[in-house]
């Protein structure tokens, strides 16, 4: 499952067939073994699962009719039907005790080194980990896509706030430090969904602080020590510093706020104050950082404030409308669309509702709505459980991004999502 969960960041993102082989094997390594230590069967019967697996049924059957390339249609439906199998391996382990534990630590873990590598990468300006766009330098991390790397950050973010906010001083040390990478990354990430996605989530917690059994003052305090850390990791992220003193001005600043979190989170009339404090001068400093140094590369995004993703849509509804059942067929929603996308055609909708219109018609729009059907079930029978507060962040920001995003097609996304889902699904069978 751990390399399952890696295997999104080799070669490009999962984009290619060795991340998506990779993904595959794993998976259904994952799932070999969950067969052999657990029943399956009431797994299996999930609505959600049995989604995935419709979907990835259609997705083999449209190679049969598919305008697109055949290949790369099959890599695609293999990946989702290695989805449907890592849900279920992730939800035999949920069944396990500290199973919902090791699934969002694993999560978090895989966000910081992420994170790590994004950050570093603007400091260093180096394509592909991070990409320039409108003159400033955008992190993307092994997954080279922006919004993929906030993404991940989000889900990832409760788990960093459990750890700040626990009796333990070397968990309260990991989580401050993870907690700084994931709000540095996605503030780099310059992403508007997952920047409101992480805002809603800290609000959420900030307002219902028993989902992660802390207090509203502990939570306000970590939010905005993560807070303060992130941003001072975007001033010193574009800075004029260079990449290697910014790295290591980078790593003196994680270790001295770990540390000072953990004996500020003691004394609860200063460490308000002084949260507060933190993050007005990390803002101070990356207003300054980014005024004084912008950098001279990329091209404007053009299309509006949506990013031409209007035009797009109303050019995939019409096309769906030509093969309203079955759809162009696997990979296909750049051929079918491409004549009226115009002269800058996109390979993906930018809607996951959309794409499957256009390429499985309305079978793939049922198996989504079922998909997320299964999604509603899962939260509502792990109410009142840690695995809501730990992983359903992770598996509702996932699908919501997808509605204006393609993250759905990195393997390394999928895979977390899967994991949050099976997490979701196998944690209400333990108390």
């Amino acid at each position: 499952m751990l390399v399952a969960l890696v295997a999104g960041l080799v070669g490009s993102s999962g984009l290619d067939v060795g991340g998506r082989l990779l993904f595959a094997l794993a998976a259904a390594a994952a799932f070999a073994f969950a067969v052999a230590e657990t029943d399956l069967g009431d797994l299996v019967r999930h609505p959600a699962v049995a989604a995935l697996g419709a979907l990835a049924a259609f997705e083999f059957a449209s190679l049969g009719w598919t305008i697109g390339d055949v290949g790369d249609g099959a890599w695609w439906a293999v990946s989702v039907l290695a989805a449907a199998l890592l849900t279920v391996a992730a939800a035999a382990v949920t069944k396990r005790h500290g199973g919902v534990l090791f699934l969002a630590g694993a999560i978090c873990l895989l966000a910081a080194g992420s994170a790590a590598v994004g950050v570093v990468a603007v400091a260093a300006e180096r394509a592909p980990w991070a990409e320039c766009l409108s003159g400033v330098w955008r992190a993307g991390g092994p997954l080279q896509y922006p919004p993929a790397l906030a993404l991940l950050q989000v889900s990832a973010a409760p788990m960093a706030l459990c750890w700040m906010c626990g009796t333990r001083r070397l968990a309260a040390l990991g989580g401050a430090v993870v907690g700084g990478l994931a709000v540095g990354a996605i503030a780099l990430s310059g992403s508007r969904t997952p920047i409101a996605l992480g805002g809603l989530l800290a609000l959420c917690f900030v307002l219902r602080p028993g989902l992660l059994g802390a207090s509203r003052g502990q939570l306000t305090a970590a939010a905005a020590a993560a807070i303060a850390v992130g941003l001072s990791l975007v001033a010193v992220a574009r800075s004029d510093l260079g990449w290697v003193s910014a790295v290591a001005v980078m790593a003196l600043v994680l270790v001295a706020a770990a540390v000072g979190w953990v004996h500020l989170r003691e004394r609860q009339r200063l460490r308000l104050p002084a949260a507060g404090l933190a993050v007005a001068a990390a803002l101070a400093l990356t207003v300054g950082a980014t005024a004084a140094s912008p950098a001279q590369c990329g091209v404007p995004p053009d299309g509006g404030f949506a990013h031409g993703r209007i035009a797009l849509w109303q050019s995939a509804g019409q096309t769906a409308l030509e093969r309203p059942l079955l759809g162009a067929g696997a990979a296909a929603f750049l051929p079918a669309t491409a004549e009226r996308q115009g002269d800058a055609p996109v390979r993906f909708g930018h809607s996951l509702p959309i794409e499957l219109a256009v390429e499985l018609g309305g079978l793939g729009v049922v198996a989504w709505l079922g998909l997320m059907g299964g999604l509603v079930v899962a939260l509502r029978r792990v109410r009142g459980h840690q695995a809501l507060a730990l992983l359903g962040p992770a598996a509702v920001a996932f699908p919501l991004a997808n509605l204006v995003d393609w993250s759905w097609h990195l393997v390394g996304a999928l895979a977390v999502w899967s994991v949050a889902l099976g997490g979701l699904i196998g944690a209400r069978h333990r108390p």
